[in-house]
C-alpha cells in the first residue's frame, strides 16, 4: 500500500488506522512539539464556524387627513456570520405619500433608499478560499485551537530569533483556515435609491396617469489578498525540508452604476353596461432605459504584486495595474392593451397585445408583438343560494389561457466584436501592456452577431381553483405547455475562429408541468385560535426540440473537463463528460491496474434540472401571535461538486474509506483481454490510494452529485 504513514505536513487524510495513541503532529519549534491522540474528530470542521446571529429592527410613522396621507419607515438589519470575520449590515429609509390636488387631479411619491455594507468569506478554490483550507485539513486535526494565531505552532508568519519570517502551521500545502478568514478581506458597500412619482386625472370611470420611476445602486467592492513570505520553523529538517508559503499579495477594487428609468403613460376606463355586463380596458406605453458602468482595478498577486505589505492602495504596486472599464446601454419602448370583460362576474375575458422595440436587436429585427388571451368561469355562481354552496362547494372556478411573450438580447449581443486592452504569456511570465509606454489591444473574445431575432415563448395552460367546507379546505392545480422559440444564448467558439464565443439564436424548446396547491384550516375558533396546513407540488419536463441549422448539440458552458450542452431530445443543461466504460451493464477496467477505464468521448449525464419540487408547512395563529414554517424539497438533478473531488484527492470522502482502504476488485467489473475485444471476468485488485490521489482514472462524472435538498424555512 502506498499510505503516507507519518508525514506531518501532508494534507492528506490517507493515513494509518486511527489507533487512538498519543502521537506527534505539527513542526518541532524550540525544540518542542504538539502532541495530540490520533483519532478521527467528527466535528472538526463544524467546529470552525461560529454561531450566526441577526438583529432586525423596525420603526414607522404613518398619518394624514381627508386629502393627504404619509409614511415613513426606518430599518436595520445587522447580522455576524458564520464564518469568523464575515457580517452583513443593511439599513433602509421608506417614505410614501399621496394627496388630492384637486376633485380630479392626484399625486403620490415613494421614496426607498437603502445602504448595505458585508464582508464574506472566499469561496472555490483560491487561494483565500475558506473552504478550500477546510475540506484540506486532515481529519485528526482540532482546528478550533488553530484560532490561536499568536501561538507559533499554529501562526502563519513570526519572526525568530534570528529574524528570519517562519510559520510553525502543520501545512505545507494548506493555510491556516483562521488565518485565511482574517487575512483575506472581501467587503462590498453598495447605496440603492428607488423611487416613483405619479400624477394623475380622474373623472368618473376614466382614469389617466403618467408615473415616472427611477432606480439608481452605486456598488463597491474591494478584495485584498496579504503578502506572506516564510520559512518552515521545523528544526527536525527532515519532515519539511525548508518548504515555503510565498505570496505576493493583491488589491482590487471595483465601482458599478446601474441607473434605470422607466416612464409609463397608462390610461384606464371601467364601465358597467348593466347589471350583468362590464369591462376595464387599459393601453398605455413604457419607456425603460437601463444603463449601467463598470470600472475595475487589479494588482494581481500572480504577475506583481504589492511593494509594501498590508498597503493597499494601487500606488503600491510592482508591475503595471491592469485596469477593466465597461459601459452598456440599453432601450426598450413598448405599448399595450388590456380588455376585460366580465358577464354577471360569472365569465370573464381578458385580451392584451404588446409590441417592443429593443436597441439591442438590428434595426430591422428590433419590433416584436406578443398578444394573449385568458378565460374563466367560476361555475359555484350558478349555485347560489343552494346548501350545497354554503356547506360543502363554496367556491370553483376553471380557468384557461393562451399567450405570447418577447425578449430582446443582451446589450451589445448583436454588434461586431470590439476592442479591449491586452497581456501576453511567454516563458517568462505575463506581459500587460503598456510595455515601454506602447499600450496594446486585441479584439474582445465574445463575437456579436448582427441577425439576431427576439426570442418568442408561446404558452397555454389551465386549471381550477375549487374551496371547500366554509373555505376550511383549498384545492388549486394548474396543466401549462410552453414553447420558446429563437433562444439566445452565447455559445462557445473554438479558439482558432479568434473568439471564445458568441451570442446566437439557438433553437426551441419546450417546458410542459403541472403545479398544485393545497391548503387546510383544521382548527379555526371563534376566541382567535387558528391552524392551517398547506403544501404545493410543482413538476416541470423540460426538452430541446430543435437547434439552429440542424444541429445536434450545441455546448452551453462547462469547467473541469465537463461540458454542459443543450442536446436535441434532452433537458436544456444537460452534463457531457468521460465516464467510466461499461460492457454490457458491467464496468470495464485495465487488465495491469484494476482501474475503471474511462471513456474515449463523452456520454450523456443527466442534466442540473429537478424531477420536482415540492413544499409543506404550518401557520398556527392566535391573537396576533404567529408561528410559521415551511419545509421545501427538491428532488433529483446533478451537480457538479468540485469539492466532492477534492474530498476524494485527500481522502476525507466515504468512498475512500471502503474495504478499510485495502485493495479490492471493481464491483461488477470485466477486463478488455489485451484490448482484443474478449471480455472476462476481472479479478485483479485495485489500490483506492491510487485511484483517488492520481487523475489518470478518474472522470469528471464521478463528481456529479444528487442535487436534492430539504430546507427548513422560519
Amino acid at each position: 500500500m502506498n499510505y503516507i504513514k507519518d508525514d506531518r505536513r501532508e494534507n492528506f487524510s490517507w493515513g494509518l488506522p486511527f489507533d487512538g495513541l498519543m502521537r506527534p503532529w505539527g513542526q518541532v519549534i524550540d525544540g518542542k512539539q504538539l502532541v495530540k491522540p490520533y483519532v478521527d474528530l467528527p466535528h472538526n470542521i463544524r467546529s470552525f464556524y461560529d454561531r450566526g446571529k441577526t438583529l432586525n429592527n423596525y420603526v414607522a410613522l404613518s398619518g394624514g387627513n381627508d386629502k393627504t396621507t404619509y409614511f415613513l419607515s426606518l430599518n436595520s438589519l445587522n447580522n455576524k456570520g458564520v464564518v469568523p470575520n464575515t457580517f452583513y449590515n443593511r439599513y433602509s429609509v421608506r417614505f410614501n405619500a399621496q394627496t388630492q390636488l384637486s376633485n380630479r387631479i392626484y399625486s403620490s411619491i415613494n421614496v426607498n433608499y437603502i445602504n448595505t455594507y458585508s464582508r464574506a468569506e472566499n469561496s472555490g478554490q483560491n487561494s483565500g478560499s475558506v473552504m478550500d483550507a477546510l475540506v484540506q485539513t486532515p481529519r485528526d486535526i482540532p482546528i478550533s485551537e488553530m484560532k490561536q494565531l499568536g501561538n507559533k505552532y499554529y501562526s502563519m508568519e513570526f519572526t525568530d530569533t534570528s529574524g528570519v519570517n517562519r510559520y510553525g502551521n502543520f501545512g505545507a500545502y494548506i493555510k491556516n483556515p483562521y488565518w485565511v478568514a482574517t487575512y483575506y478581506d472581501n467587503r462590498n458597500k453598495s447605496d440603492r435609491v428607488l423611487g416613483d412619482f405619479n400624477i394623475g386625472y380622474k373623472r368618473g370611470e376614466f382614469n389617466v396617469f403618467n408615473r415616472v420611476g427611477v432606480d439608481m445602486t452605486d456598488d463597491r467592492s474591494t478584495y485584498k489578498s496579504p503578502v506572506l513570505n516564510v520559512t518552515a520553523a521545523d528544526e527536525t529538517g527532515s519532515y519539511y525540508d525548508g518548504t515555503t508559503f510565498k505570496l505576493n499579495g493583491g488589491y482590487e477594487q471595483s465601482l458599478n452604476t446601474y441607473f434605470s428609468l422607466t416612464n409609463d403613460l397608462i390610461a384606464n376606463w371601467m364601465h358597467d353596461f348593466d347589471k350583468d355586463f362590464g369591462i376595464n380596458a387599459t393601453a398605455g406605453s413604457s419607456v425603460n432605459m437601463r444603463q449601467i458602468e463598470a470600472l475595475g482595478a487589479v494588482i494581481d498577486p500572480s504577475n506583481n504584486g504589492l511593494v509594501i505589505p498590508d498597503y493597499y492602495n494601487f500606488a503600491n504596486n510592482k508591475g503595471p495595474v491592469r485596469v477593466s472599464n465597461s459601459f452598456d446601454r440599453r432601450r426598450i419602448f413598448g405599448m399595450y392593451a388590456d380588455v376585460k370583460f366580465n358577464f354577471r362576474r360569472e365569465l370573464f375575458l381578458e385580451l392584451t397585445g404588446r409590441n417592443d422595440w429593443s436597441s439591442t436587436l438590428s434595426f430591422d429585427r428590433n419590433s416584436y408583438f406578443y398578444p394573449g388571451a385568458n378565460t374563466s368561469w367560476v361555475f359555484t355562481e350558478r349555485l347560489n343560494g343552494t346548501k350545497f354552496k354554503r356547506k360543502v362547494l363554496n367556491y370553483g372556478k376553471v380557468r384557461f389561457s393562451a399567450s405570447a411573450s418577447g425578449a430582446s438580447a443582451p446589450a451589445y449581443a448583436n454588434n461586431k466584436a470590439g476592442y479591449n486592452q491586452s497581456s501576453f504569456r511567454s516563458g517568462f511570465g505575463t506581459i500587460t501592456p503598456p510595455f515601454n509606454g506602447v499600450p496594446a489591444f486585441s479584439i474582445n473574445s465574445q463575437f456579436g452577431p448582427s441577425g439576431l431575432k427576439p426570442e418568442r415563448t408561446r404558452e397555454y395552460e389551465f386549471g381550477t381553483d375549487l374551496s371547500f367546507l366554509n373555505d376550511r379546505l383549498g384545492v388549486s392545480f394548474t396543466y401549462y405547455n410552453s414553447k420558446a422559440i429563437d433562444l439566445i444564448t452565447a455559445v462557445p467558439l473554438p479558439p482558432s475562429s479568434g473568439f471564445t464565443s458568441q451570442y446566437m439564436n439557438i433553437g426551441t424548446m419546450s417546458n410542459k408541468g403541472m403545479e398544485i396547491a393545497l391548503r387546510g384550516t383544521p382548527i379555526s375558533t371563534k376566541w382567535g385560535l387558528k391552524w392551517e396546513l398547506f403544501g404545493t407540488f410543482t413538476r416541470n419536463r423540460n426538452k430541446v426540440l430543435s437547434l439552429t441549422n440542424g444541429l445536434e448539440n450545441v455546448v452551453v458552458g462547462g469547467f473541469n473537463g465537463m461540458s454542459i450542452v443543450a442536446a436535441v431530445g434532452r433537458p436544456y443543461g444537460t452534463f457531457y463528460a468521460a465516464d467510466i466504460q461499461y460492457h454490457e451493464g458491467r464496468a470495464v477496467v485495465d487488465q495491469n491496474t484494476g482501474m475503471p477505464v474511462p471513456t474515449t468521448n463523452p456520454v450523456y449525464l443527466e442534466s442540473y434540472q429537478p424531477k420536482f419540487i415540492a413544499s409543506w408547512g404550518s401557520d398556527l395563529m392566535w391573537k396576533g401571535l404567529k408561528l410559521h414554517f415551511v419545509f421545501v424539497t427538491k428532488q433529483g438533478g446533478q451537480f457538479y461538486s468540485h469539492t466532492k473531488e477534492l474530498m476524494d484527492f485527500v481522502g476525507t470522502a466515504q468512498e475512500t474509506v471502503v474495504n478499510s482502504r485495502k485493495p479490492y476488485v471493481w464491483n461488477n467489473s470485466v477486463i478488455n483481454y489485451n484490448n482484443t475485444g474478449n471480455y472476462e471476468t476481472n479479478t485483479k485488485e485495485f489500490d483506492p490510494y491510487l485511484y483517488y490521489t492520481t487523475a489518470m482514472h478518474r472522470t469528471p462524472a464521478q463528481y456529479l452529485v444528487n442535487a436534492s435538498y430539504i430546507r427548513l424555512q422560519e
